[in-house]
């Protein structure tokens, strides 16, 4: 027998147990779950983890309005788009940001930048031989 390898259409792959029986597949439905009595109970939210979670929620909403952070585009529908379709090439995203624009915030100015980022001079000429 080739056990579902090798010549022939079909043949199958037998599970067999630790005895070397073929084991068959249970059919019906699945034993249920139990039901569960009672719910754990909620846990107990003092003063100080409340204020956490106010500190937590104002810096939250700090940095999504933040000129640093970047947004997923969205389609007309308010949905993220995840992959970039030739269809919407020519649609106009409706959803602007309500932040300022980055240049409001940083100046762009030379000291500011690498030596190599910044162009040089003009240089030699072309092939001087």
């Amino acid at each position: 027998m080739s056990y579902g390898r090798g010549r022939g259409r079909g043949g199958g792959l037998q599970v067999r147990d630790a005895d070397g029986n073929v084991m068959v597949a249970a059919t019906g439905e699945p034993p249920l779950f139990p039901t569960v009595d009672r719910m754990p109970e909620a846990p107990q939210i003092d003063e100080a983890d409340l204020a956490l979670l106010v500190r937590r929620h104002r810096l939250e909403s700090k940095v999504k309005k933040s000129c640093y952070f970047l947004e997923l585009p969205k389609d007309s529908q308010g949905v993220a788009v995840d992959i970039a379709r030739y269809s919407d090439r020519y649609t106009r995203m409706t959803a602007q940001p309500e932040r300022q624009a980055l240049h409001t915030f940083m100046k762009f100015e030379p000291k500011y930048f690498p030596a190599e980022l910044l162009p040089q001079g003009r240089g030699r000429g072309r092939g001087r031989g």
